[in-house]
């Protein structure tokens, strides 16, 4: 009895006051007010997702998500449920607020040709700045995750099919601006240059040479005609 009212003190005292710092950076996240699972994506991702986008299988060990919290193992439990459930959320909640603001881009008012090579370049960017070749979330989780996690591989392709919509939304406009070939699937090159991004993004955790990813990203917009 003792121990379980210790638990019961030590989560009302932990968990809450954690919780309650990240609101106050979700207070204007029109998908997150009311959500409580989006506030335990969050402080995945605000305390160990730079980890996570290192080695992001083993950045959910116990262990390693209840030490970059700052919980002991049972409030983690006790008030996450499993790492795996957590973990799903973490994704859920970067495909809601970070990939959707990838999308946000095709609404922009600029040329369309100029937006989708401002997406490569904007990789670029990242890549080769310090610390950069962490990648990006949401593609290291299909890498390393997807293959043999049929839930979370469904979470990622719905990230990765908010990027394909939001490159065939440019790309209609960019063909109606008539700076990207009429005569060529909208679709299809939407999927393509889906497919260049993240391959962008792998290559660059390897080969992190902004002469080289600049030279994919040149070829990558040449196909656009």
């Amino acid at each position: 009895v003792t121990r379980r009212r210790t638990k019961s003190r030590r989560r009302t005292k932990t968990v809450p006051g954690i919780l309650g710092k990240i609101k106050d950076h979700l207070k204007d996240d029109p998908h997150a007010k009311g959500d409580p699972n989006v506030y335990k994506g969050f402080l995945l991702l605000t305390t160990s997702c730079a980890e996570a986008t290192k080695t992001t299988t083993q950045a959910y060990a116990p262990d390693s998500v209840s030490d970059a919290m700052g919980l002991s193992k049972s409030s983690f439990y006790d008030t996450f449920g499993s790492k795996h459930e957590v973990f799903l959320e973490t994704i859920e909640h970067y495909k809601k607020t970070i990939t959707a603001q990838f999308s946000g881009v095709a609404g922009l008012n600029s040329p369309a040709r100029k937006l989708i090579e401002s997406l490569f370049e904007r990789a670029v960017s990242r890549l080769t700045e310090e610390g950069g070749q962490r990648g990006c979330y949401l593609n290291n989780c299909a890498v390393e995750v997807a293959p043999h996690d049929p839930k979370a591989a469904k979470l990622v392709n719905g990230g990765i099919n908010l990027m394909e919509d939001a490159f065939f939304d440019l790309v209609q406009r960019g063909q109606s601006e008539g700076d990207i070939a009429s005569d060529k699937d909208a679709r299809a090159l939407a999927r393509f240059l889906t497919s260049s991004l993240n391959g962008l993004l792998v290559l660059g955790k390897a080969n992190p040479d902004r002469e080289v990813l600049t030279d994919i990203c040149k070829t990558t917009i040449k196909v656009l005609g």
